[in-house]
């Protein structure tokens, strides 16, 4: 999950703008949020361990997911506006996206 929300992140970050970088979230999480439907549907028993890992009831898994990602998003928008990062693929992987935004917390 963590790869797929820096992924979504990282590929909002090519627009210039940060209010096109929110808006092109959503489309970008959908893939993930569709695979966490069916992991619902079909092992709810591990769909309530996402739950938990996010500090949610199963039912606000999507709105948690978002959640994050619009966080990850701002704290890259940030780091790009103060110039801490590079806007190449190569500076910016999803794994570096993660893991600043978990020392930030």
């Amino acid at each position: 999950m963590h790869r797929d929300l820096g992924a979504a992140v990282r590929s909002c970050l090519t627009w210039t703008s940060p209010y096109f970088a929110h808006a092109r979230l959503t489309p970008e999480l959908e893939p993930l949020l569709h695979r966490l439907g069916r992991l619902e549907q079909q092992r709810p028993e591990l769909y309530r361990e996402v739950a938990d890992s996010l500090g949610v009831e199963p039912a606000g898994v999507p709105a948690a997911v978002r959640d994050r990602a619009g966080e990850l998003l701002d704290r890259a928008l940030q780091d790009l506006a103060a110039g801490a990062v590079e806007r190449s693929s190569e500076a910016l992987t999803p794994d570096l996206v993660v893991q600043r935004a978990g020392e930030r917390r």
